[in-house]
C-alpha cells in the first residue's frame, strides 16, 4: 500500500530545554492520538521524528502510525539546520518509495520543521540541495516558535512559515491539533484519489496566536539568541552536566538584563547532539545576570564558576577546587563587591 510519510523535524537546542521541551512532547502525543481516530490515517500515515541541535539524530525511524511510539526528546548545544536537512534528505531517500515500472510511489511526504531560534552554523549546502532536489517532492512547513527563527532562511526551504506568537501551552495545543488535522485531511485526500499538493494553510490555521509569517517579516539573523543567556556546567562532585537558563528582561543591547528562570540537570547524552567544531565565543557580564543558581546534582549554592579551560562547574565555596572538565585544580576566591566577570555563554 502507498504510504503518506510524515516527518517531524524538531529543534532540541538548549533554548528548548524545560517547559517547551515537555510541551512539544505532549504535542506529539496530541498528533498521534488524533490521527489514530481516523481510519484513513491509520491505513496510510507513516511517521518519523528527527531532532537536531549542533548535530541531528533520527529518534524514530519511519514507522506506520499504529506502531509509532512517543520518544523522549533530548537536548543538545547549538542549532544546525544544515545537519537537520541532511538527515531529513537521507531518511527520505531511504524510506520514501519512488515510482517505477513495477511499483507505485509513496504519496508526497509532509515535513514539519519546528524551531525556536536561529542556526548557529553558517553552512548552506544542505539548503541548496533541498531547493534543487527535494523542495518539489515534499510539502515542508516551517514553524517559528515565538517568532524567533530566521524567517529569511526558512523561506528558502518553503513559502509556508507558521509563526507561534508565544510558547504557551494553549498556543502549542492549538498548533499540534492543527498538524493532526492537516495530516488527516491529506490522508483522506490521497485515499479518495484527490489532488494532494500540500497543506492549505490559509483555510486550516487556528485563529489567535498562530499565524502565517508575512513576506516582509524575515526576522533578524543573529549569531546568539539574545532572548536567553544559557550556560552549561558540570557538577564538581558527580561530574554530571547541568543547564542554567536566564531570560532577558526588557530591551536588548549591551546593558540587557537577564533573570534566572531554571536550572536543569542534564545527562551526558546532551553532548551527543553538540557540534564539537562549533565555536561559542560570545560572552556576557555577570553584572547583567540576576539570580544565583545552585547545582541541581549536589545542591551547592555556587553553580557558576569558570575554569581556565573556559568551562563552568560548581564549587562548595572559596578555596581549592578541581575542574570536572579538564582535571586542573585552582584556588577560587570571592569576587570583590561591585566587580563583574565575563562568562562564556552557550550557543542556544
Amino acid at each position: 500500500m502507498r504510504k503518506l510519510p510524515v516527518f517531524l523535524v524538531i529543534d532540541v537546542s538548549e533554548s528548548v530545554a524545560g517547559p517547551l521541551q515537555q510541551s512539544i512532547t505532549q504535542g506529539m502525543k496530541t498528533i498521534v492520538s488524533g490521527l489514530r481516530t481516523d481510519p484513513q490515517a491509520l491505513e496510510s500515515v507513516h511517521m518519523s521524528v528527527i531532532v537536531f541541535a549542533g548535530k541531528a539524530q533520527v529518534l524514530v525511524s519511519m514507522v506506520e502510525l499504529a506502531n509509532f511510539y512517543l520518544p523522549s526528546l533530548p537536548i543538545g548545544g547549538g542549532t544546525s539546520l544544515n545537519a537537520a536537512l541532511t538527515t531529513l534528505m537521507g531518511e527520505i531517500d531511504t524510506h520514501v518509495v519512488k515510482g517505477s515500472s513495477t511499483q507505485r510511489s509513496d504519496w508526497k511526504p509532509m515535513v514539519f520543521l519546528i524551531t525556536d531560534g536561529v542556526p548557529t552554523d553558517s553552512r548552506t549546502d544542505a539548503i541548496d540541495k533541498w531547493q534543487a532536489q527535494y523542495a518539489s517532492k515534499a510539502t515542508l512547513v516551517s514553524v517559528s516558535i515565538g517568532g524567533g527563527a530566521d524567517h529569511s532562511l526558512l523561506r528558502k526551504l518553503s513559502d509556508d512559515i507558521v509563526v507561534l506568537a508565544n510558547a504557551s501551552e494553549d498556543t502549542l495545543v492549538k498548533f499540534f491539533q492543527w498538524i493532526s488535522q492537516s495530516v488527516s485531511i491529506q490522508s483522506n485526500a490521497v485515499a479518495n484519489r484527490k489532488p494532494a499538493d500540500g497543506v492549505d494553510l490559509s483555510k486550516n490555521l487556528p485563529s489567535g496566536a498562530v499565524s502565517l509569517a508575512k513576506s516582509d517579516d524575515d526576522g533578524v539573523p543573529q549569531s546568539v539568541d539574545d532572548r536567553l543567556a544559557i550556560f552549561v556546567a558540570r557538577c564538581q562532585r558527580t561530574e554530571a552536566p547541568y543547564l542554567m537558563r536566564f531570560e532577558r528582561q526588557g530591551p536588548t543591547g549591551d546593558n540587557a538584563r537577564y533573570a534566572l528562570r531554571q536550572t536543569l540537570p542534564l545527562t551526558d547524552d546532551y553532548f551527543e547532539l553538540c557540534d564539537e567544531h562549533a565555536s561559542g565565543s560570545a560572552k556576557i557580564s555577570t553584572s547583567q545576570l540576576e539570580g544565583f543558581p545552585g547545582c541541581p546534582h549536589c545542591g551547592t549554592h555556587i553553580a557558576m564558576v569558570e575554569c581556565t579551560c573556559r568551562k563552568m562547574h560548581c564549587i562548595d565555596g572559596p578555596g581549592m577546587a578541581t575542574c570536572p572538565w579538564c582535571g586542573s585544580s585552582q584556588n577560587f576566591v570571592a569576587a570583590e563587591k561591585g566587580s563583574s566577570i565575563d562568562f562564556s555563554r552557550g550557543l542556544g
